[in-house]
């Protein structure tokens, strides 16, 4: 916001020369950190990456053929105007971080990427095929087990009626 206002975001190529990239960005770069991996080739590789992804805040991607773990968290010295709060002794990794092919432009796309265990778990079965002894999944419940639970669902006790009243929608007023 800016004077009451939603700022105007202009396009790279409406900058004015001279014009600063980043007086006009959400700090995209500076909410999260990536760091390369090494390819997984193997169940016990896979089964790394699945416990990367149990971690809150936590993705992995793959960028032209590269993998790499994202983790989002800010910066502790990105102000509130999106700027750099300590610029002049800001480490390397951002000295050399340029805006040329930043995220300003929003259309950031990747070969893949995987939020969950649960998404790394299916591409790892799709990859190298189904897991020989101990799955990733839990195991399916025997026909006596869900025989049991079956029982247990049916003898629980029904929730009471809501005291909420609902109208049938045929004899609400139609606003005529």
């Amino acid at each position: 916001m800016h004077n009451g206002r939603p700022r105007h975001k202009p396009g790279r190529e409406n900058l004015v020369p001279g014009e600063v990239l980043c007086a006009h960005c959400t700090g995209k770069c500076c909410r999260y950190f990536a760091l390369p991996l090494d390819a997984p080739a193997t169940w016990p590789d896979f089964d790394t990456l699945r416990w990367f992804l149990l971690h809150e805040l936590s993705a992995l991607f793959v960028e032209e053929g590269s993998w790499y773990l994202l983790v989002h968290t800010p910066c502790k010295h990105l102000g509130p105007d999106n700027r750099c709060g300590i610029y002049a002794r800001r480490p390397g990794i951002c000295r050399r971080y340029t805006t040329t092919k930043c995220e300003y432009d929003e259309n950031w796309v990747y070969d893949h990427y995987w939020e969950t265990a649960e998404q790394i778990e299916e591409y790892a079965e799709a990859v190298l095929g189904p897991r020989r002894g101990a799955s990733f999944r839990s195991p399916r419940p025997d026909a006596a087990t869900r025989r049991q639970g079956d029982a247990e669902t049916r003898a629980a006790p029904a929730l009471s009626a809501s005291p909420c009243h609902r109208v049938p929608v045929s004899s609400q007023p139609t606003g005529e």
